[in-house]
């Protein structure tokens, strides 16, 4: 017979989880069975499902027990679910089958949560309208909650580039020529990426549109994501503009680059306003630089070249830019007017 019901707890678990029983089927009597014995499992849904495996497990001497696991994958279950198992079903002799039969319940819930879309342009999520390089490598991921129903759907993923001066936008597929990469990247995360590089973009306004879809179809948003981004491959460089001025602490510089590559060496150079060089922040220590819109990874604490704390009051900088195979215009932008002759000002104020 098998194990009564009251050692069987009823389970509530994720669509796409697996749910392990462990059953003992015990032999009262003082004959063996002597073939094989047979177990059959039959899952019904609530909604009319219904799924029977026969599984054979060994035989079963007199007076003693058989332990047997079934594992039931859960997708397609949602809502309550029964399952019926029956040792022995009639086929080999017994006196009773009736006390061979144990059915319990289990309830599977659906996956509603939507997955998370995430669009960066060479490593940086920019803003609607943001500059981008004219070879940018878009990177587009969908990762899901849901750790049992992994995407490998080539579609889970529907993307579409529109390029200047048309109205309607083409699909770009997994076979497509700029594609990189289009796969479940990181199944531990349950993470699909989709990886493009067009290269040489003309000048122009370009959108991308993007869409996710999980194992579960439940979509990334109600509507499909945009953003617009822009193209110049005409070399400039704007001034750099310190954030905050005046400030106390630190202060970062942001500045807007355009172009194809960015310049091979540059620094800044701040001094007093007498004349004096305190401090030259080199490319290297800025950190990464991209084309488009920056904001320096360094800081600068108001040191000068020695790391002693200059005094507060009104310092004067400029960028130096050298680079032999290509000439940086200035950018024109609505803080210039700050400036003169190339001077800017910044503003100690502890």
């Amino acid at each position: 017979y098998a194990v009564g019901l009251d050692k069987y707890t009823p389970q509530t678990r994720s669509e796409g989880d697996t749910i392990r029983y462990i059953y003992r089927f015990d032999n009262i009597s003082e004959i063996d069975f002597t073939q094989p014995i047979k177990v059959i499992y039959a899952i019904r849904n609530e909604s009319g499902f219904l799924r029977v495996d026969t599984i054979t497990y060994t035989a079963l001497s007199a007076k003693q027990n058989l332990y047997f696991t079934y594992k039931v994958p859960t997708k397609g279950l949602v809502g309550k679910n029964y399952i019926q198992v029956y040792v022995n079903p009639q086929f080999q002799a017994e006196q009773y089958y009736s006390n061979n039969i144990i059915e319990t319940s289990f309830i599977i819930e659906a996956d509603k949560t939507q997955p998370t879309l995430e669009v960066a342009f060479d490593g940086i999520r920019i803003f609607d309208g943001d500059l981008v390089s004219a070879s940018p490598l878009i990177n587009i991921s969908l990762r899901d909650n849901n750790k049992y129903l992994l995407m490998s759907d080539p579609n889970s993923i529907e993307l579409f580039l529109q390029y200047p001066g048309q109205s309607t936008p083409i699909k770009i597929t997994s076979t497509n020529s700029i594609v990189k990469t289009w796969s479940l990247e990181n199944a531990r995360t349950n993470t699909f990426v989709a990886e493009i590089q067009p290269v040489g973009l003309r000048d122009g306004t370009y959108t991308i549109i993007v869409q996710g879809t999980d194992a579960s179809g439940n979509k990334s948003g109600n509507n499909q994501y945009r953003i617009t981004f822009k193209v110049e491959n005409k070399p400039s460089i704007s001034y750099f503009y310190p954030y905050p001025n005046p400030f106390s602490t630190n202060c970062r510089f942001v500045f807007t680059l355009s172009g194809t590559t960015v310049p091979n060496n540059l620094k800044i150079q701040i001094m007093t306003v007498s004349g004096k060089i305190v401090k030259e922040i080199f490319k290297e220590q800025l950190g990464a630089i991209h084309i488009g819109n920056n904001i320096s990874e360094y800081a600068w604490d108001g040191t000068d070249e020695f790391g002693d704390r200059l005094a507060n009051g009104v310092y004067l900088y400029r960028v130096i830019i050298k680079d032999e195979s290509q000439f940086f215009e200035h950018r024109e932008n609505a803080g210039d007017k700050a400036f003169k002759h190339d001077w800017g000002k910044l503003y100690i104020l502890r």
